[in-house]
């Protein structure tokens, strides 16, 4: 079964003058919660072992919730996984927003999370600042296309790490001091190395590697959207794989480490289609251009 956490509250690096229910990803009033709370999530360990553990225990309307944006997930990373490199300005939209909205979300928390501001204004606030920042980031990532393809290599590096630390670097025994949020160096360690020789591939080669790069961000997004749609229907462990107290005590679990071989297989799959379909439309685009220009139809071929 999952554990269950100390504590289950939504906490993300919570100033110390703030009260755990005055933040607004734990606010019922605030129509902007679910996206705090997704956040708030990705940044804090406990909170995301303490949302798994609900996971099995939640109300229909919340279970609603829940399995919405996992098919919405499941829809972003089927199209990234096989379709990734036909969807360049979509792709970089994405990284964009979701990078520039994690930033502001973490810096106006910082601001206003003030007992003396209103729930109220703290709600429309961080959201209307996050929000208008991602957006005016994912505008910015496609005109900065060198930043971009760079941002997209990180979060693929970064995929792949944990990967690679949930299939069994996990279980090297190294010493987890010093911790940050929640994790500690033998999981930081392949997920920062991986993120910095992703970021550092993919604005050298750029468009030669950018589908490998988005079937790795594509399969390391069906984990957690098969887990929340359909798999933890079937057995509840498949649950460990969400969670960072269950997948660390629970790391030679095939719950586990088989998520995530399954995840690095499909990469792999969704890469080599990917790259056999550009080489087909390659091909097909040079027949027509012999074809064409001896009736003086001019014809690009990238």
């Amino acid at each position: 079964a999952i554990p269950s956490p100390t504590v289950t509250a939504i906490s993300p690096h919570r100033p110390s003058h703030m009260s755990v229910s005055s933040h607004p990803a734990n606010d019922d009033t605030c129509p902007f919660g679910p996206l705090f709370a997704i956040y708030a999530k990705a940044l804090n360990a406990t909170a995301r072992d303490a949302w798994v553990h609900g996971v099995l225990h939640m109300t229909t309307e919340a279970s609603i919730v829940n399995h919405t944006g996992a098919a919405i997930l499941l829809a972003i990373s089927v199209a990234l996984l096989f379709f990734g490199s036909r969807l360049v300005r979509p792709t970089f939209f994405i990284v964009g927003f979701v990078s520039a909205t994690l930033f502001f979300f973490v810096a106006t928390q910082e601001i206003f999370t003030s007992e003396a501001v209103s729930a109220d204004t703290r709600c429309w606030v961080m959201a209307s600042i996050s929000l208008v920042a991602g957006i005016a980031g994912g505008f910015m990532t496609l005109r900065l296309v060198r930043v971009a393809f760079g941002a997209t290599g990180l979060i693929a590096g970064g995929a792949l790490g944990f990967l690679l630390y949930t299939v069994g670097l996990n279980r090297l025994g190294w010493p987890e001091d010093p911790e940050f949020a929640g994790h500690g160096v033998v999981f930081w360690a392949p997920v920062c190395i991986c993120a910095v020789l992703g970021a550092i591939a993919m604005m050298r080669y750029e468009y030669a590697i950018f589908a490998v790069a988005t079937a790795t961000i594509g399969a390391a997004g069906l984990i957690p959207a098969l887990d929340l749609l359909l798999l933890y229907h079937i057995d509840e462990r498949f649950l460990w794989a969400l969670s960072d107290e269950s997948r660390v005590s629970h790391h030679s679990s095939p719950f586990v480490f088989g998520q995530a071989i399954a995840a690095i297989i499909m990469a792999q799959i969704g890469a080599a289609f990917q790259l056999r379909f550009f080489a087909h439309r390659l091909r097909m685009q040079r027949v027509m251009a012999v074809v064409a220009v001896p009736y003086g139809e001019p014809l690009m071929v990238n």
